[in-house]
């Protein structure tokens, strides 16, 4: 077999000259070797072969075992192009698409167009009517088309393009003007024809020529060219069939699947699921209710999308009351996050000294600084709020993603008051950088006991004023600049203070030491001296 696995990426010729089945033909090419052929394979699956035909073909297996060898002369295949049934995404819709094959046991099997394909989701249901007048006269052009010219590679072209003439040759071009040979190939599941289940089809109640007028494509089959379609009504109706349809914000209807510790999964469809954190379980804060008291596997509940990634296949959901049945504006971009916008959103973090960060949808968040909450009289925002609280908030000002907000609750006279005063306090600060010396110069000052803290002293600096600075003081013509002095500082100048005086000391105990040694030397020689 060294010979065919050779040849698995070349085309050639072969002769059916085996037997033609009733799923494909069988073939012998290089004399000596057989393969076969499905169906869904050959160039025109609609067309009847019969032995001697000739075609062209690619290898697309060898099996070794059973002694098989299978071709496809398939036009993508033959090309070796990316099929046409890639071309449409899971969860489009498909109209007008005619039965080519009707198999009872099996389904039906259609031929998709995909110029009449669409991603929208219209609320109308699919039915299946009977051709038109125009797509039964083209039914039957295709038809007469396949019957008159399907040999075009092999010697067999020039007997019947003289046997049919010109009608032929005009019918072949029709049909080519509105089908294409690499068109995908669309097959109905019987599984996927109603809700019901159906057994087997009755027969009468679907023909060859039909027009499927709305499916929904629900699977590909890249090989074979194929896309898996569904007429369900319900899979027709619905809005979330994949993760891509997922809109984050949006107010959903789901199922509960499963109850854990950790939260609630949620079946927002029979593709899609999604994760209600403990958090959101309950609208009121810090009261994580127990999952299994509240929700039972089955229940149908309300939720809203706060994140999706469609990548990765997860969806994180809300059950918070107020969030989910919010008229308010929807925030899940910085987009979105224009000046004067409200929305609800739930406290993420709190920090007594930078204030209340609140997370809306998509990752998006704000701060509502401390010094906003403290002008409205909330000192310490960790007592005053809980993490995962729902509060309206509006924003204020959004410069790429941070996002600066403001209680809602305040109205617009008193957002306006707070916004005054804070572009007075920045005047204010702005004017003390103004006047502040610059680094690395000695200055003297008043260490002042407001403001002063355990780790930092509240220093005023005596700045000496200038021209453009005028001075306001009575004495002296100087101005105060409010500076910190960490106590490290001046801790070390006491450090070096108190070793100097050791130094000295020592210093001084030495010299003293050295003139009493000197002094009793003398004594002891005078004393010998006189001995």
């Amino acid at each position: 077999m060294n010979c065919p696995s050779s040849s698995l990426s070349s085309s050639l010729s072969f002769c059916v000259g085996r037997q033609v089945l009733s799923n494909g033909v069988k073939a012998v090419f290089l004399r000596s070797f057989e393969a076969s052929a499905q169906r869904l394979h050959l160039s025109r699956p609609g067309r009847k072969h019969k032995i001697g035909d000739t075609l062209q073909a690619r290898i697309v297996f060898v099996d070794y075992t059973n002694k098989d060898i299978g071709l496809s002369s398939a036009l993508h295949v033959l090309r070796l192009a990316q099929p046409r049934a890639l071309d449409m995404q899971f969860g489009d819709f498909c109209y007008d698409s005619r039965v080519t094959e009707v198999q009872r046991r099996n389904g039906l099997f259609t031929h998709v167009y995909p110029s009449r394909t669409e991603t929208t989701y219209p609320k109308a249901t699919m039915t299946v009517t009977d051709a038109r007048e125009s797509d039964a006269a083209q039914f039957a052009v295709d038809r007469a088309a396949e019957a008159a010219g399907d040999n075009d590679s092999g010697d067999s072209d020039d007997d019947d393009n003289h046997r049919n003439g010109a009608a032929a040759t005009g019918a072949r071009s029709s049909r080519r003007s509105q089908q294409r040979l690499d068109d995908p190939i669309g097959h109905v599941h019987i599984s996927a024809l109603a809700d019901k289940r159906v057994r087997v089809l009755k027969q009468g109640k679907f023909r060859v020529g039909q027009v499927v007028t709305r499916a929904r494509v629900v699977g590909h089959r890249a090989m074979d060219n194929m896309v898996l379609l569904s007429t369900q009504p319900s899979v027709l109706t619905e809005a979330v069939l994949t993760y891509e349809d997922v809109a984050t914000g949006a107010a959903l209807k789901g199922e509960v699947s499963n109850v854990t510790d950790k939260g609630v999964v949620v079946k927002l469809s029979r593709n899609v699921h999604g994760f209600v954190p403990r958090m959101h379980i309950s609208d009121v804060a810090g009261r994580h209710a127990d999952p299994h008291k509240k929700f039972k596997a089955g229940q149908k509940v309300k939720c809203r999308v706060l994140t999706c990634d469609p990548v990765a296949r997860k969806v994180q959901l809300t059950f918070k009351n107020t969030l989910v049945r919010s008229k308010l504006d929807i925030l899940s971009t910085y987009n979105d996050a224009t000046a004067g916008t409200s929305a609800h959103g739930f406290v993420s973090a709190l920090n007594e000294r930078k204030g209340i960060t609140v997370t809306f949808y998509g990752g998006c968040y704000g701060v509502i600084p401390a010094t906003d909450l403290a002008e409205v009289g909330v000192d310490d925002c960790t007592t005053a709020y809980e993490v995962g609280q729902v509060i309206a908030c509006r924003v204020v000002a959004c410069k790429g993603r941070r996002l600066r907000l403001a209680l809602d609750s305040l109205g617009d006279a008193a957002l306006e008051q707070a916004e005054t005063q804070r572009k007075a306090r920045r005047a204010a600060i702005t004017s003390q950088r103004a006047l502040a010396p610059d680094e690395g110069t000695v200055v003297s000052g008043t260490i002042l006991e407001e403001g002063s803290t355990d780790a930092n002293l509240m220093v005023a600096i005596n700045v000496p004023a200038t021209a453009a600075t005028p001075a306001t003081d009575a004495d002296g013509g100087v101005e105060q600049v409010l500076g910190v002095l960490p106590k490290e500082h001046v801790r070390y100048s006491e450090f070096f203070r108190f070793w100097y005086v050791v130094v000295v000391v020592a210093v001084l105990c030495v010299c003293v030491c050295t003139c009493v040694h000197v002094c009793v030397c003398a004594c002891v020689r005078a004393c010998v001296c006189v001995v």
